[in-house]
């Protein structure tokens, strides 16, 4: 019905400068404006990706993950709301749940050298030395430009000895 395409286009308007307020650094204010994206859209897959790196810039990482975790629901093959939630466990000490996050974005999206590296400081975390030294090398054959990534892989390869 109009009313309906009304409400996505006004929340696709609310989504759009919640993304705006996020990249500005305003995150209260792309919290606010994704919050009402999701108000008139409740399925909307990637308003609440937004809110949930929003979130997670000001330290709410509870938040943050029930927020992936429902993009996740909306879009089950949504890699970017993994990868994003990947972060946040990671940043939480959840390893192993980033891992698994990681993996999934990489399976969605075989590319994304920015998961293989996230994934290989996580599986560092982990002590899985080959496995870090795996995802790392991964990342750069996939065009990662990362300056500290071929000195860890060195440090790395030292613990191996």
């Amino acid at each position: 019905t109009t009313e309906i395409r009304e409400k996505e286009l006004t929340a696709q308007k609310w989504f759009k400068q919640a993304h705006k307020y996020w990249l500005s650094k305003e995150f209260d204010k792309a919290i606010r404006y994704a919050t009402e994206a999701i108000r008139l859209k409740p399925d909307f897959a990637k308003a609440y990706n937004r809110r949930g790196a929003a979130r997670d810039d000001v330290g709410d990482s509870i938040g943050a993950i029930k927020d992936y975790t429902e993009a996740i629901r909306l879009k089950p093959d949504f890699a970017d709301a993994y990868y994003n939630r990947g972060i946040t466990r990671d940043d939480v000490g959840d390893f192993i749940g980033a891992i698994k996050d990681y993996t999934e974005a990489i399976s969605l999206k075989p590319g994304y050298a920015l998961a293989y590296r996230n994934r290989a400081i996580a599986r560092d975390s982990k002590k899985d030395y080959d496995g870090a030294i795996v995802d790392y090398q991964k990342s750069i054959n996939l065009g990662d430009k990362e300056p500290n990534v071929p000195r860890r892989i060195q440090e790395l390869r030292k613990k191996l000895k």
